[in-house]
């Protein structure tokens, strides 16, 4: 059968597009990896150039100028530095130029005269000409800056003797402009290797494919069960590779296949044959089976006998089956029973754990209620201080009181000593105001402590009438247990009933199987009539048997044959 493989499932097909993919994947990396260093390596050198043109002619100037003696008159006449500077630059960047600033930030030369004596504009420039005014230290060196969306470069020189500036400007499109044109000759490159890929990848691919090809044509023919010789895969055998190993394969697989269809068809004469000896037997076992027939009969009358006898078993064993599922309804009640005892054995597991937490937290605020008095005791110690202080305070104003009397009246008029003593007086006073303001705040403290064992002895009551209620509820949840255990008892007396009711039963199915047992001796009878006629039965089975192992063998061999197919 001849099987056409879509486009994209060629084999070809996927080779060419990993040669497209592999080939472009390289030239897009190599871009990326080169041009982002060329970019920066260029523009690298760039500002160093113009940095180094700074650098050189603005240290020209800086030595003319001190020539002149610090004089930069004449330095940075136009027509002097126009003769310096005209032409300056990096060759090919039209927007790279020199100009220069005196101290005041006024341009004195510039390729363009018309801006000759005006302010410079440059933002960069301006604010380092106003540093050096403010007397700031301004390096020399690269800046760069954004003027209306475009880079531009800046390399400053700033004069050793402050006198001017010399400014190297550049904008960075044109710096980068070689890096532009590069990237533009790496994409077509690019596209020119993309294409030479793709048609190296059609010859390669074609190169590959063309045995796959005729390989799969040998394999259509082994398909369509032409098993001839043919001399395509002649030229696929020869081959080294891993097509002319499976071409190999297949023609190994050709040959067994062609084998083994030839000895099937000489099987099939010889279980011909063997067809015809089995045909002979059944005919013979045919007649044995008549005479079998008569026996049967016998045995199928005492079998209907038996079945009345079984149908009064079947009615018993159905009663007894009702009585059983009874006592499994039973069983069931008493399962919901133990379940609703172990319910509320938890909960009465859970109460009294719920009592021992309320217990644990009661000891709790006892605890807390004896820190409580601690602490009020030691107010109450400090209160004790606070009044000693004032009384001794109290004692000594006294004394200074009658000092200071006593004094005035001698001093008379002159009462130097008692403005002392009314001094210390003073501070007397202080110091007893503040062991008052004291005392009230230990006071206050005493209180609040006092308020807080308070509320704790409310919560100790409310923790003490919880564990009452807990201790009601393990009280109804043991009430419940008991009354569970009363419903069991009673289950299990039912169960006890039904129990006996099974027993007297029993007494019917052993008399029924006794009936059983006098009709099995009259197919004792019966049997041993068929017993003859078994035994001619096993003759002819015993030929039927050598002629069955006849095909067997046959039926070996033929399986050893069609064994080398792999399905």
């Amino acid at each position: 059968m001849d099987q056409k493989v879509k486009a994209q499932n060629s084999i070809k097909v996927r080779l060419v597009f990993s040669f497209f993919i592999v080939t472009l994947a390289t030239g897009i990396l190599l871009i990326l990896s080169y041009a982002p260093t060329a970019k920066r390596e260029l523009t690298k050198l760039s500002q160093n150039y113009i940095e180094d043109l700074a650098m050189a002619y603005g240290g020209i100037l800086d030595g003319e100028v001190k020539k002149a003696d610090g004089d930069a008159t004449y330095v940075l006449k136009a027509d002097a530095l126009s003769q310096k500077l005209d032409g300056v630059g990096i060759k090919g960047v039209e927007s790279c130029y020199v100009y220069v600033v005196d101290e005041n930030g006024t341009m004195v030369y510039h390729p363009d005269g018309g801006k000759i004596g005006k302010s410079v504009e440059n933002e960069v420039v301006k604010q380092a000409v106003q540093d050096v005014k403010d007397g700031k230290e301004v390096k020399s060196g690269v800046r760069i800056y954004d003027y209306k969306g475009q880079v531009k470069y800046v390399a400053l020189y700033v004069s050793t003797y402050q006198k001017f500036m010399l400014i190297v400007s550049a904008n960075e499109s044109e710096v980068l402009a070689p890096v532009t044109k590069m990237n533009r000759m790496g994409t077509v490159s690019l596209v020119g290797t993309v294409m030479i890929g793709l048609i190296i990848g059609v010859i390669f691919s074609g190169v590959i494919v063309k045995p796959i090809v005729r390989m799969t044509n040998f394999a259509n023919r082994l398909s369509s069960m032409n098993f001839s010789d043919h001399e395509t895969g002649q030229k696929l055998f020869a081959r080294k590779d891993e097509i002319g190993a499976m071409s190999r394969a297949l023609e190994y697989l050709r040959t067994e296949v062609a084998d083994v269809v030839r000895e099937v068809r000489e099987q099939s004469g010889l279980l011909l044959e063997a067809s015809d000896h089995v045909h002979d037997s059944a005919s013979e076992t045919a007649t044995t089976m008549q005479q079998l027939d008569s026996a049967v009969g016998e045995i199928a009358d005492g079998a209907s006998s038996q079945a009345g006898d079984t149908q009064l078993a079947t009615e018993k064993v159905v009663n007894m089956g009702d009585m059983v599922e009874q006592t499994a309804n039973q069983v069931d009640d008493l399962m919901k029973y133990a379940t609703r005892m172990q319910q509320s054995g938890q909960g009465a597991t859970e109460a009294l754990e719920q009592l021992e937490q309320v217990n644990g937290q009661a000891m709790q605020y006892i605890h807390v209620i004896a820190e409580q008095t601690d602490t009020t005791n030691a107010s109450a110690s400090k209160i004790h201080e606070a009044a000693s202080m004032i009384t001794e305070i109290a004692e000594e104003t006294n004394l200074l009181s009658l000092n200071a009397s006593i004094e005035a009246a001698r001093a008379g008029e002159q009462g130097r000593g008692f403005a002392v003593v009314a001094a210390q007086i003073q501070k007397l006073a202080e110091q007893s105001n503040e062991s008052a303001k004291e005392i009230s705040e230990i006071i206050r403290v005493l209180m609040e402590d006092s308020q807080k064992a308070v509320s704790i002895m409310e919560d100790v009551k409310e923790i003490f009438k919880k564990q009452s209620e807990h201790v009601d509820n393990t009280k109804q949840a043991f009430d419940e247990i008991q009354k569970n255990v009363e419903q069991s008892i009673a289950g299990m007396s039912a169960i006890d009933d039904k129990t006996k009711q099974l027993d007297k039963e029993r007494s019917g199915v052993i008399d029924i199987v006794q009936n059983l047992s006098a009709i099995a001796q009259e197919n004792a009878a019966s049997t041993e009539e068929t017993s003859a006629s078994v035994t001619e039965v096993k003759a002819i089975s015993d030929r039927l048997s050598e002629e069955a192992d006849s095909l067997k063998n046959i039926s070996h061999t033929m399986e050893q044959s069609m064994a080398v197919f792999q399905i």
